[in-house]
């Protein structure tokens, strides 16, 4: 698994604890981590489309 892809997984973890950890707190605070989550989950769709067409152009 490439390094860019496991330590994104593994920031989408951390970030969806830390928002709802916050959300009994502060709950504009927990709502604007959860905003966090697009980026990421948009970067790992932009890894693994880019690895399938990577790996489908060499088939």
């Amino acid at each position: 698994m490439p390094l860019l892809l496991a330590t994104t997984l593994d920031a989408i973890v951390r970030i969806r604890r830390s928002a709802w950890a916050w959300m009994p707190v502060n709950r504009g605070r927990g709502l604007f981590r959860l905003t966090w989550l697009i980026p990421a989950v948009v970067l790992v769709f932009v890894v693994l489309t880019a690895a399938a067409l990577a790996i489908g152009a060499t088939s």
